[in-house]
């Protein structure tokens, strides 16, 4: 789902990686990196709430289990990350717990499933959790120990993870390992800022400002844009240019593109004036 972001943003970076099959090699002997402490913490979760979430206790006992098998192999990132892992973990333990006393019908983490586009295009997705209300409702939640995307990247069609992972769950094609999965009608999108430090953790509406953009509405604007953005540079001529959106980020093929170069060639010009 990533990858429609980075059509939209930066289309070079997609055809390096996904066409060219580039990928930066990790140096040697590496500690984890931020993205695999992220997975660590997800698989927590998912473990937790497929089985039944339960009570804080075994949540608990997953955090040790998770913690005693990365420190066995780095002990010094566990005394360095194990707390703060721990304390965003029981955070986000905590607000599941909050949601089932107020009437959360059903949850499932770790959704994933693909959608055969009216273009032929397969999109693949998966939701870090799924929730469905009493009145039917479903919200999906992105897991963030990372940034968390503005909502004026959501809003303008430059982060559709969240519509593009909507629009399938709506239609019953996200499913659990286990085979579970859940329909129903829109209802929200949120990223939980999973940080760990003195504040714990944040539940951040994807969709909030004005004017209202309702879940529906921005998962059906994601899908118009994954058929536009594939139809153009997948199935059409549309160049795979660098940094279509400027300043959007940066990506590991940047220097292939001597973006560095061209981005500061207008500053040099004005200070030779």
């Amino acid at each position: 789902m990533t990858q429609i972001d980075t059509l939209v943003t930066d289309p070079f970076a997609f055809y390096a990686s996904a066409v060219l099959g580039l990928k930066p090699l990790d140096p040697l002997d590496q500690d984890p990196t931020a993205a695999t402490r992220g997975n660590r913490i997800h698989e927590v979760l998912e473990r937790w709430v497929n089985s039944g979430r339960g009570s804080l206790e075994l949540l608990d006992r997953y955090i040790e289990e998770m913690l005693a098998s990365e420190g066995s192999q780095f002990p010094l990132l566990r005394a360095l990350w194990g707390p703060r892992a721990r304390r965003a973990i029981e955070w986000a333990g905590e607000q599941i717990i909050a949601a089932d006393s107020d009437g959360l019908t059903k949850m499932l983490a770790e959704a994933g499933g693909e959608w055969l586009l009216p273009n032929g295009i397969t999109m693949k997705g998966r939701a870090d959790r799924i929730d469905r209300s009493a009145e039917g409702g479903l919200t999906i939640i992105d897991y963030k120990t990372g940034r968390v995307p503005s909502t004026a990247a959501v809003r303008g069609g430059l982060a559709n993870q969240l519509g593009l992972l909507m629009a399938m769950a709506a239609k019953g094609m996200l499913a659990t390992r286990a085979g579970a999965t859940l329909a129903g009608e829109p209802a929200a999108l949120a990223y939980w800022k999973l940080s760990g430090g003195t504040g714990p953790g944040e539940i951040k509406d994807a969709l909030r400002g004005k004017p209202p953009l309702s879940a529906a509405d921005h998962a059906a604007d994601a899908v118009a844009i994954a058929i536009a953005e594939t139809d153009a540079l997948l199935l059409g001529n549309a160049p795979f240019v660098a940094k279509r959106v400027p300043g959007y980020g940066w990506s590991d093929f940047d220097h292939l593109a001597r973006v560095a170069e061209w981005q500061d060639r207008p500053k040099r010009l004005v200070l030779v004036r």
